[in-house]
């Protein structure tokens, strides 16, 4: 009997021996992890106190933007829009010159030249927006001086493409943590191509399911291309580039909105003059919108192969 307890108290020191050693160990691997991440940050921190701030190239880039913009918000209106974005561009051709020279850039031009994925998930980006942002505008319009509804059931109507967006990017940004981020945008922009290319197909007694299902599809597809396609570039960069990354994201969709308004308002000069959308003929507003849609189906048949094409 003695022994059998001797056996069991030997076994339970023994245990909790190895345990303290094991505990010991875990603590000890968490402590130099932790340190040797808290290391790394530190060592980010005080490589970035030596790094310049590239007012010149800043000062650069805001005129190439501000230019760009006024110049595209105001196009059809006379030279001076036209002399703008003439002026922009040649801001921002100056500006890649320099950042490209800079010890310390405000924007790293290396990402483009070097990351294939970076550059393509921004062009993509730049043009998905510049093919959808019109979309909401051009439909609104229809409904109202084709289909005959007031402002407020077109606004009903049109919300089933924003809730679709609400309720299915966390979805698409989830499984674009599982697979490929480059694919999952990609379907999106296809998806967002089908959608529009469903409008190209509208009449004045085309029922609301079609135009319903139109903008379901859009709605689903800007949501399987957005969020992916801001993991695509994330992942394309390093962490202290994340913040340049997501400004530059931003920038291409405030152009692609931008050039999506101005590819509507040079083909209504061309084919409706000075008349506004909201006084023109249902006929001439539908071929208007034909001709808008066609032109964007095409821009996201582009941007699926852009996005694409990127380095595994």
């Amino acid at each position: 009997m003695k022994q059998k307890v001797c056996y069991k108290v030997e076994r339970n020191l023994r245990h909790g021996i190895y345990s303290e050693e094991w505990n010991k160990v875990n603590f000890r691997e968490q402590h130099e992890g932790s340190s040797r991440k808290k290391a790394r940050v530190a060592d980010g921190n005080e490589a970035s106190k030596y790094e310049r701030f590239d007012l010149s190239g800043s000062v650069l880039y805001v005129l190439f933007i501000v230019m760009l913009m006024y110049g595209l918000s105001e196009a059809g209106r006379g030279y001076a829009p036209l002399l703008a974005v003439l002026a922009g561009i040649g801001f921002g051709l100056i500006f890649v010159l320099r950042e490209m020279k800079a010890a310390y850039p405000a924007v790293d031009i290396s990402l483009f030249r070097q990351n294939a994925g970076y550059a393509c998930s921004n062009v993509s980006a730049l043009l998905n927006y510049g093919a959808t942002f019109a979309v909401s505008y051009l439909i609104s319009i229809y409904l109202q001086v084709v289909m005959g509804y007031s402002s407020q059931a077109a606004g009903l109507i049109m919300i089933c493409q924003p809730a679709t967006m609400a309720g299915l990017s966390p979805v698409a940004g989830r499984i674009s943590d599982k697979f490929s981020p480059f694919k999952i945008s990609s379907m999106g922009m296809a998806l967002c191509a089908a959608g529009i290319f469903i409008f190209i197909f509208l009449e004045n007694d085309t029922h609301i399911a079609l135009v319903l299902a139109a903008l379901v599809v859009t709605g689903f597809g800007f949501s399987m291309f957005s969020t992916p396609n801001i993991n695509a570039v994330m992942s394309c960069v390093k962490e202290t580039d994340y913040g340049v990354a997501s400004s530059i994201l931003a920038t291409m969709r405030s152009i692609g909105n931008t050039l999506s308004m101005v590819i509507v308002t040079a083909i209504v000069n061309g084919y409706m003059g000075d008349i506004p959308l909201a006084d023109a003929p249902a006929d001439a507003l539908i071929k208007v919108m034909r001709i808008s849609f066609s032109v964007f189906s095409g821009i996201c048949a582009a941007g699926v192969f852009i996005s694409l094409k990127h380095k595994q």
